[in-house]
């Protein structure tokens, strides 16, 4: 899926991404539930993959 921002969208959603993915890191370490702590995990693969791509196609390595 192509996804097509201006400057200012891409930043403001890389930074809700990033926000969102400490907020799941911060989740899963205190997650008692086996149950939920596999689906989080998932989420914050998913949303590191999509804070990867937003950065490589802006030009950032990080």
């Amino acid at each position: 899926m192509e996804l097509r921002l201006t400057r200012e969208q891409a930043d403001v959603l890389e930074h809700v991404v990033e926000r969102y993915v400490d907020v799941i890191r911060t989740a899963v370490r205190f997650s008692t539930s086996r149950r939920v702590q596999p689906d989080l995990e998932r989420e914050q693969l998913v949303l590191e993959e999509i804070l990867r791509a937003l950065r490589r196609a802006r030009g950032i390595h990080a």
